[in-house]
């Protein structure tokens, strides 16, 4: 795994705590390995528009993954931009 990557999903798996009661948030950065982790275990990824252009992380918008086709739409916080749903639209 590349130095600075997330090891969060696998670390989830290991103690059993993924599943489609969990959702989790600003994923951008996950492999294509950990997107089958996730997708595979029914884990849900929630996209977060402003807060992901905020952070600028450079990876693709969550929304627009493929390989993630289990997302929902989140507001994020106050200082992020407008909590509005409309707006994340």
């Amino acid at each position: 795994m590349p130095k600075g990557q997330s090891k969060v999903p696998e670390q989830l798996s290991a103690c059993g705590l993924l599943g489609p009661d969990i959702l989790l948030t600003h994923g951008n950065g996950t492999t294509p390995e950990q997107a089958s982790l996730l997708t595979s275990s029914g884990t849900y990824i929630v996209s977060t528009p402003d807060a992901e252009i905020l952070m600028a992380s450079g990876a693709d918008p969550l929304a627009f993954r493929e390989d993630l086709p289990l997302t929902c739409l989140g507001a994020d916080c106050h200082s992020c931009g407008p909590v509005n749903m409309m707006h994340q639209m």
